[in-house]
């Protein structure tokens, strides 16, 4: 498809899938770009609009380019943000610090970043559950796990469900690790607005880390 931005990050190769559901054609567009690393919603309006084309009735996109523009007016869209998100699939930073952590005495992780794991497994039940509405209710929403926690904080846990506390995490500041983006120190979102509509139940970060980690051992 022409326009079709590719993933910002290597290991968030996008995807392009057709399917059908609840006797409803859905396309998914799998990806990762993020706003902080210099993509603007822009690339994204060319892909939407070649669905239209296509026949697509409504478009649902999470985590689009980390938000769209706030003038757009989402019309039949369900735009869902979402932050931290990690699996048994691909690279992430789940993955990466079970192996890490494995593998090195000694591990500094920042703790003025402060946000919430999402478990990929969790946002595809919420978007499931939204598509098998009879009827969607248009908008901006947002979805993570429930908690709070810093990546500091996020490594432990790993740590502690990976059977790997033998390795001395440690929390440091973020300049200790320069990098050419500047990531947000906040990245809290509130669900209230998912769940109230949707009807869509929302498990805690640590049970669900513990769950994706459990499928990796297992």
């Amino acid at each position: 498809i022409p326009g079709l931005g590719a993933s910002t990050v290597k290991g968030h190769s996008g995807e392009f899938i057709l399917y059908r559901r609840s006797g409803k054609l859905i396309a998914a567009w799998c990806g990762r770009r993020h706003s902080y690393e210099g993509v603007g919603w822009e690339p994204v309006v060319l892909p939407v609009e070649i669905l239209r084309r296509m026949g697509c009735e409504t478009v649902l996109l999470t985590n689009a380019s980390g938000g769209i523009n706030p003038a757009l007016r989402p019309g039949d869209f369900v735009i869902i943000r979402t932050a931290w998100l990690y699996s048994e699939y691909g690279k992430n930073f789940c993955k990466t610090m079970m192996q890490l952590t494995a593998s090195k005495p000694q591990l500094k992780v920042v703790f003025d970043q402060v946000g919430t794991p999402t478990y990929a497994a969790d946002l595809a039940e919420a978007i499931l559950t939204i598509i098998d509405q009879e009827e969607w209710d248009s908008g901006i929403y947002h979805f993570s796990n429930e908690g709070v926690c810093s990546w500091y904080d996020f490594t432990k846990m790993i740590a502690e469900y990976n059977g790997t506390t033998k390795c001395n995490v440690q929390p440091c500041h973020s300049d200790e690790f320069p990098s050419t983006v500047t990531r947000p120190s906040y990245s809290v979102v509130d669900k209230a607005k998912i769940t109230e509509t949707f009807g869509i139940e929302v498990p805690y970060w640590p049970e669900s880390l513990k769950r994706c980690i459990s499928n990796l051992k297992n």
